[in-house]
């Protein structure tokens, strides 16, 4: 948006009010006979008014032009809690602009600052100041080689980072972090679809959401959605991972403290960490997980034909895998109780071992005998078998 144009007085809305500006020397002429003064050289002060007016073009390039708007965010660097208070919107008020311009003209001075509404913040300063504390912790590794899951993985983990959240509040992780598309940065890699290996747009990304799952597991926060995957991950044991798919599959927490709670994130080489911001847990509280209930099953082998592959030669496909299933309790202990939540049920079906083979070569198809070819010469009879012996 161009700036408005240069604006005189009469655009503002203000102009000398004559009827008081006279009155006011009528005044001071009686004044000053009385007291025998001369008026000669005495400063005449000028009445202003102003009538309200519109400033559409001005009131556009305001908007346009202030600082944009952002939520708060709260990061831990290097050990260091990093605070940014929340930027709210600003609004020209249209009311005070001639009040603000009478203002500077009685003081006067050749400017003067705009009157701008500025919205009150969601979260104020006390709330940000507020989260002090580490609450807890988890990390996981990853194969840093794998460049297209790595870079999914710093992007997800970077738009989580600071996310501040409010008493009863619930954290969406698929509301933060967005569709996963090629414009917002997310490269093709390994996902697991229907059970099989495959590749998709921001592979890599439930590494990250089961990590702040996790994390806000063992913060004692309440845990509102969370999905297994289709088969067992690397990264974490059974039963402690956490599946998202825009649209489906969501990893949903609610901050269930009476303070603020702080999400940070820091990938490093082949590592990512979250850590819960907030206030710490209660002295001598102390959180973790198991599993129980383990239970598996088989999985099928399963061929299909490869016309690529040479008759006689194999080649795994999938590994496929057993089907397993367990039972994930968060276990809180304090004051020497100790109490045992059941987080989670995980089944992870059988998927088949796929292996293709070579076609099988058939066999060559078999030629008739050919029928002898007709004699010139009349075929001679035999001579009839003799009778047999008699004893």
């Amino acid at each position: 948006t161009q700036a408005p144009a240069p604006m005189t007085y009469a655009d503002l809305g203000v102009e000398p009010d004559w009827d008081k500006t006279i009155s006011a020397i009528k005044f001071d002429s009686y004044k000053n006979k009385l007291l025998g003064q001369e008026l000669a050289g005495a400063p005449i002060h000028i009445a202003w008014k102003f009538s309200p007016k519109s400033f559409t073009d001005l009131a556009r390039f305001i908007e346009d032009h202030a600082r944009e708007p952002h939520p708060a965010s709260v990061r831990m660097e290097a050990g260091v809690i990093k605070r940014d208070y929340e930027g709210t919107s600003f609004k020209l008020d249209e009311a005070e602009v001639g009040r603000a311009a009478i203002d500077a003209i009685l003081q006067g001075k050749q400017t003067f600052e705009l009157p701008l509404d500025q919205a009150p913040p969601k979260i104020s300063r006390a709330d940000i100041d507020s989260i002090r504390d580490v609450v807890s912790q988890f990390t996981t590794k990853f194969n840093a080689g794998n460049r297209n899951r790595s870079s999914n993985i710093r992007l997800a983990a970077s738009i989580i980072d600071g996310t501040v959240v409010m008493p009863g509040e619930t954290f969406s992780y698929n509301e933060t972090v967005g569709r996963r598309t090629a414009e917002k940065g997310f490269k093709m890699a390994g996902v697991y679809k229907n059970g099989k290996h495959d590749v998709d747009f921001g592979g890599g990304i439930c590494q990250v959401s089961t990590t702040l799952f996790n994390a806000a597991a063992l913060a004692d926060l309440k845990i509102v959605a969370r999905s297994n995957h289709s088969m067992p991950v690397p990264y974490v044991p059974l039963g402690r991972d956490a599946t998202v798919d825009y649209g489906s599959l969501d990893l949903k927490f609610q901050n269930s403290m009476s303070t603020p709670i702080a999400i940070t994130s820091a990938v490093s080489g082949g590592t990512i960490t979250f850590k819960i911001l907030g206030t710490k847990l209660p002295s001598g509280m102390k959180v973790t997980m198991e599993t129980s209930d383990h239970r598996s099953w088989g999985n099928k082998v399963q061929y299909v034909t490869d016309p690529n592959l040479a008759p006689g030669r194999t080649k795994v496909v999938e590994r496929g895998s057993a089907g397993r299933a367990c039972v994930t309790w968060r276990v809180v202990e304090l004051n020497g109780n100790v109490t045992r939540e059941k987080l989670a049920e995980s089944n992870y079906r059988a998927t088949p071992r796929i292996i293709a083979r070579g076609p099988v070569r058939k066999a060559p198809p078999s030629t008739p005998p050919l029928a002898a070819p007709p004699s010139a010469s009349p075929p001679v009879a035999e001579p009839p078998s003799p009778p047999p012996s008699e004893l």
